[in-house]
């Protein structure tokens, strides 16, 4: 996916109007009638839990300790805004939907919009991001913990058990998340453009999922035919290609399909029906999840060294309706 000149002014603009609040917070910001003493920022930003956090998200010395205490309140705990991350994680949230939208579109230029949310989900969805605050020891305050005792820890109003939400009431999963998109706009707004994509690099984009593993056709070869008339290729046509054990209990078809005199897929089960709907399976899931080469990154354009950006070969869009 570019960045047209359009989004990444929309996208500067968006992040100037959010972050700016950050140190300039009006008092007369809507506070919750059962607003919660909380403790002192400056205490929790010199906390030991804060220092070891610090490390383990390989953040530069300069970072500012409160910024990283402040993504720990949660924007659910009834405190003056300025206290929590209301206004962090929002710009998380976008920079995480580049970073990694882009990565997707780029390294599979040609993989279906379904595809493109599965996969973005399985890479940075709410799931990952509790497991990176597990791998990186972040806590939850407990139940019945004071918040002097919780300092360190990620402070937010929980749902009672057994009962629904209400009001600023927010799940823990709910809570963690936006922890994590809340150091994640910290990231950007300290360190820029380029340290932010790297840690979602290095955090969210480093596991491996195959795309091939997320996709399932209902029709295959109803697909395989739409694919290849919008191509403008011949029909498929399915040949048997090898074959054993017909009479017996347990028999093996190999079936290959072709379009233009070329294979473009095999299949292999206990018999030609299904052989034949695995083999047109694979021809359409080798064509959705094709990977070019490619030298950069869209974002990379809004870093300060200001290189220019070699798109990889641009196919036509994988969608297809039938």
């Amino acid at each position: 996916m570019l960045l047209t000149v359009a989004r990444k002014r929309l996208l500067q603009s968006y992040l100037y109007f959010n972050c700016a609040p950050l140190s300039t917070v009006s008092a007369n910001s809507m506070i919750p009638k059962n607003a919660a003493q909380v403790p002192d920022l400056n205490k929790i930003a010199q906390c030991v839990k804060i220092y070891t956090l610090k490390k383990r998200l390989r953040l530069l010395e300069s970072f500012p300790n409160r910024t990283l205490a402040r993504a720990l309140i949660d924007k659910s705990f009834p405190t003056h805004i300025s206290n929590t991350n209301s206004l962090l994680w929002p710009i998380g949230r976008v920079l995480r939907d580049l970073y990694t939208l882009e990565y997707i579109k780029t390294k599979y230029p040609r993989l279906p919009e379904e595809g493109v949310a599965v996969l973005k989900d399985g890479l940075a969805g709410t799931a990952v991001l509790n497991q990176l605050a597990a791998m990186f020891g972040l806590e939850t305050i407990g139940k019945d913990e004071n918040l002097v005792d919780g300092m360190g820890k990620i402070i937010y109003s929980r749902v009672p058990a057994e009962s629904f939400r209400q009001g600023r009431e927010s799940y823990k999963s709910e809570a963690v998340a936006r922890t994590i998109l809340s150091i994640l706009a910290g990231v950007y707004i300290h360190e820029g453009n380029a340290a932010a994509r790297l840690f979602v690099q290095n955090f969210m984009l480093s596991r491996y999922l195959p795309p091939d593993t997320l996709m399932l056709f209902q029709k295959p070869k109803q697909q395989l035919r739409a694919l290849c008339r919008r191509l403008g290729v011949s029909k498929p046509v399915y040949y048997l290609e090898a074959e054993t054990g017909r009479k017996s209990r347990e028999p093996v078809f190999v079936v290959g399909v072709y379009a233009d005199g070329e294979r473009i897929g095999q299949g292999q089960a206990s018999s030609l029906k299904l052989s034949q709907s695995q083999a047109a399976h694979n021809a359409v899931l080798s064509y959705y999840i094709y990977s070019p080469s490619y030298k950069t990154l869209p974002s990379e354009t809004l870093d300060k060294d200001g290189i220019a950006y070699e798109p990889p070969i641009l196919l036509p869009p994988g969608q297809i309706v039938i």
